[in-house]
């Protein structure tokens, strides 16, 4: 006891002892830097460590240069007193010429070798220069020259943690998962090295109580969150070591150069270059510029301070004089051994009398000065320069490049960013974590042209592609992929005639219709889809069309009489948009289905509003069709059907919704028909169409055919949801067309009206031979689907590879001239019936302009002779070859039947501008807030005495 109470004694008298010896040294004895003016010290034992070192000092730096200059004078631990530089000539001193003399901060070495081993952070004098000169090769110009095209394919994955496998040959993260231990192990490691600054100061003692063992146990079993976090690092580190392939050893031990030191080396660098990128992400913050600014943007970033210590003494010089605490001008100062010299980048790359006043402006635009780095101090000189300096910037430059090509980066929340290794942080957030969250808006290939091409309103894109690029265009989608954009009359007859087989309808579209329509005709393909069709051609036969004609027009009577009861008061707005709609679908359902959906009385059938939001919907989701032919796959139809159901995006729940809608409807409609279709004739004359509809007679011509012609239930209903919302949506929305088109054409919508009414005088109601002969309405009719197609771009996807030919010569991007093309297997072709009908080439400089008279004369050679594939008047309209639209026909028919109906009856004007979508044309109301899709148009009721 008494032993134990001496000793306590005598190592508490120690304590004391140093203590006191600290204090009197650092405030009571004379120090060389006593004269040289600074802020007071905060504190006796932190002194101006606090500010200057906390996590967010910014203002606190700054302030230090603006008040004192840029030699002052703060103080450290215990009040030592610190030297705070950034003067250009006592910097050149300290840096290059008495290098040798301001060796790095012990306390700095002891905590690097710690975390990093014996590393180039970790060593000094010869040791650090043997090291230096076997890395210096590495990172020569022309190595980084080989690195290019790894910094690329990493870049392309849209993250900046490149270093990692171009400077070690080991992938640390795909860029796919979840994020690597090693990554979040260095983000973390900066900020913990921060906050134990203090305790820092005491390591190079530390490091020499006991063995190495000792040493570890106590770091892992300290009470310290912070002190076991930087064991974390070592640890995770460690992983490397075992790694005995990553770099090879025998030629490195006998240059006396260990493996183990070369591998320490470059997990600096590792720490260093993937820091340097979190901190690059200031200059998307501010706006992000291409890579020729990099240097300009550096002035503001990367580390913000270095500390070094003097092995002896030395005289500092300075630039300019400096004012003494005493009065007394300065221009040196005497340096004792073992000071701590503190050199602020910050400073130095912000110091108003060599920039200019504005030094303090992010201005990417000034001179680039060359340099070892453009006069900056940002990856300091002389011999413990930045090693990898020009391998930091060649990946920035690379990221920043890949990113501003395909993203528009916006700030979103105001960001805090640490002294020390620059890292940011959302100011004043709960949340502990570092972070940068930026709003990011697709401008490229990642998801490439898709955002454009796909725009429900990007009318203007789709044209442009053709004016700038031609009718063989290559754009992008999602992840980079190559699609083909193709309008070339040649190219089109080769895919949509020629070799069909081979450019079938992508199985992207496919894998949707299946989910929505189920087993129809746009859900199928080859042989299966040719059985489909020829089981379905006769009833859309001519023949059958003009037995529809008394069908057609007892509906569109109906709606006559309706819009009349909304204008028998005199003239007012209507929205045709849902008349149309409702009048399309009774007309399929009638015509098609032998049902009837809709009175054109009371209020619009559920089925009605459901199909007209579908196209919007599908069209709004077309980037996300890309996975469905491979999560249909996943589990049974119940599962995924469970997932649908209650899926996050809510536009995936209304499509469910609709789809459900329809489903069931169709359902019901079909078990009716059976069930009559097995009752006999007097069943099916009692139902809606009398038996004539299109289905009735398919599931007579189904169950006369041969077993293997016939379709299965499946394929029966899906026929039906296919008609329904083929018909209905595409006529509606082409009527729709026609009938604005005509109330801002006043003149051809009397001439129209008038030929109508003559045919009518002279022939009483006209059937379908007099309908299809009316030359005025049928003119006005293909120019109109000829301008604005109501259904504006269709897909393929090849199936093999396939030489795709051109009609015109086009010029490469490397300058040649192209007239044909190899399509690999498994190619995506956008086929835009928009350029197709708008081809100058063959229409005509007018081709952009609605006139319907080109169509009361023969038509243009260059349009005849072309060989476009379309099905209906050398358009792409209603498609061509095996996959043409069925219904074309019926869908004129009908259109002819209501127009004339209505131009009789009403006088049509517009009362708003109106914008169109993409995909399935539908109109909507420009800039309106009301979401719905409408077309209001002023009607006015025409008297018997004004006929």
């Amino acid at each position: 006891m008494v032993l134990q109470g001496a000793v306590l004694v005598v190592g508490g008298g120690v304590l004391l002892l140093s203590f006191a010896y600290l204090l009197w040294i650092n405030f009571v004895a004379k120090h060389p830097f006593d004269n040289i003016p600074g802020p007071p010290s905060q504190h006796w034992y932190w002194g101006n460590i606090g500010q200057a070192f906390g996590p967010y000092g910014w203002d606190y730096l700054k302030m230090l240069t603006d008040r004192y200059g840029h030699v002052l004078k703060i103080h450290g631990l215990f009040g030592r007193r610190l030297l705070f530089v950034s003067d250009p000539k006592a910097l050149h001193h300290i840096i290059v010429k008495d290098q040798s003399t301001y060796e790095e901060d012990h306390t700095i070495i002891a905590t690097n070798r710690i975390v990093f081993g014996m590393g180039l952070m970790s060593t000094l004098g010869d040791h650090h220069r043997r090291q230096r000169k076997m890395l210096n090769p590495v990172f020569s110009i022309n190595h980084m020259r080989h690195m290019v095209p790894i910094f690329r394919d990493i870049a392309t994955n849209l993250r900046n943690v490149i270093a990692e496998t171009s400077g070690l040959g080991y992938s640390f993260d795909d860029l796919k998962g979840r994020e690597n231990p090693y990554s979040k192990a260095v983000k973390r490691l900066s900020p913990a090295l921060l906050l134990m600054f203090a305790p820092q100061q005491f390591l190079p003692y530390l490091v020499k109580i006991g063995p190495p063992g000792f040493r570890k146990y106590i770091v892992k079993n300290t009470p310290w969150a912070v002190v076991q976090q930087v064991g974390q690092g070592k640890d995770i580190m460690s992983i490397l070591l075992r790694e005995d392939n990553l770099l090879p050893t025998a030629d490195n031990h006998r240059r006396g150069y260990s493996t183990q030191q070369k591998l320490h080396s470059l997990s600096h660098w590792t720490l260093r270059a993937s820091l340097v990128g979190v901190s690059e992400s200031d200059s998307q913050e501010r706006g992000g510029l291409p890579g020729s600014h990099v240097q300009a943007m550096l002035r503001h970033t990367e580390g913000l301070q270095a500390t070094h210590t003097t092995v002896k003494e030395s005289v500092l010089p300075f630039s300019t004089t400096i004012k003494g605490v005493d009065g007394r001008e300065i221009n040196e100062v005497v340096v004792p051994k073992n000071a701590q010299i503190v050199v602020s980048i910050l400073a130095c790359n912000r110091n108003r009398e060599l920039w200019g006043e504005d030094a303090l402006e992010w201005k990417p635009e000034r001179a680039q000065i060359p340099g070892v780095y453009s006069h900056l101090m940002t990856f300091l000189g002389g011999g413990k320069s930045c090693i990898g300096f020009k391998f930091s910037q060649l990946e920035m430059k690379v990221v920043l490049t890949t990113l501003l090509e395909s993203f528009k980066f916006t700030s979103t929340q105001e960001i805090a960013w640490t002294i020390g290794l620059s890292i940011p942080k959302v100011k004043d957030s709960e949340d502990a974590s570092y972070r940068l969250p930026l709003r990011v808006e697709l401008i490229g290939e990642q998801n490439g042209n898709i955002q454009q091409t796909f725009d429900l309103y990007g009318w203007d894109y789709l044209q442009m592609l053709t004016d700038r690029y031609g009718h063989i265009v290559k754009i992008h989608g999602v992840v980079g992929r190559r699609l083909l954009f193709v309008s070339d009359p040649k190219a089109l007859h080769q895919i949509i005639v020629k070799e069909q087989h081979i450019y079938e309808r992508d199985h992207t579209v496919i894998a949707a219709s299946r989910i929505v329509f189920g087993m129809g005709l746009l859900s199928t393909l080859g042989d299966h889809h040719r059985k489909q069709r020829k089981m379905l051609n006769p009833v859309f036969s001519i023949n059958h069309m003009r037995h529809m004609v008394p069908t057609f027009r007892d509906i569109a009577t109906k709606l006559r009489n309706a819009v009349a009861e909304q204008v028998k008061h005199g003239a007012r707005e209507v929205n045709m948009l849902e008349w149309l709609t409702r009048t399309a679908l009774e007309v399929i359902g009638q015509s098609g289905l032998g049902y009837s959906f809709d009175d054109l009385k009371g209020r619009e059938n559920p089925y009605s509003t459901a199909v007209k939001r579908l196209s919007p919907a599908l069209t709004l989701i077309s980037p996300a069709q890309q996975f469905l032919p491979y999560l249909v796959k996943i589990g049974p139809p119940s599962f995924r059907k469970y997932i649908v159901k209650n899926a996050p995006w809510k536009l995936v729940r209304e499509i469910s919704s609709i789809v459900d809608v329809m489903d069931k409807t169709c359902t019901d409609v079909f078990e009716a028909k059976k069930k009559a279709l097995a009752e006999g004739d007097e069943s099916v004359v009692q139902q809606v169409g009398e038996g004539k509809d299109i289905m009735s007679i398919l599931l007579r011509e189904n169950m006369a055919a041969s077993e293997e012609d016939r379709l299965s239930d499946a394929e029966l209903l899906g026929q039906m949801s296919t008609l329904v919302f083929a018909a209905m949506d595409t006529t509606s929305g082409a009527l729709s067309r026609i009938l604005l088109t005509l109330a801002q054409h006043p003149d051809v919508q009397e001439k129209v009206r008038e030929e109508y009414k003559q045919a009518k005088a002279e022939k009483g109601e006209l059937d379908y031979d007099d309908l299809v002969n009316l030359p005025y309405l049928d003119a006005v009719c293909r120019e109109t689907l000829r301008l604005y197609p109501p259904v504006t771009e269709v897909h393929k996807m090849t199936i093999q590879d396939s030489v795709l030919m051109f009609s015109t010569t086009i010029k490469g991007v490397d300058g040649r001239e192209i007239n044909e093309v190899l399509v690999p297997k498994n190619t995506q072709i956008f086929i835009p019936i928009l350029a197709c009908n708008h081809n100058r080439e063959l229409w005509g400089e007018d081709a952009l302009e609605w006139k319907p008279e080109r169509w009361l004369s023969p038509l243009p050679s260059t349009v005849t002779g072309a060989q476009i594939p379309g099905v209906y008047s050398h358009l792409m309209t209603f498609l061509g070859g095996g996959r043409s639209c069925i219904g074309f026909k019926f869908s004129q028919l009908e259109m002819k039947v209501v127009l004339t109906t209505l131009l009789e009856s009403f006088k049509f004007a517009p009362t708003q501008e109106i914008a169109w979508t993409i995909g399935l044309s539908t109109p909507k109301v420009k800039d309106s807030k009301d979401a719905s899709y409408r077309l209001p148009l002023h009607v006015e009721l025409i008297r018997e005495q004004d006929g």
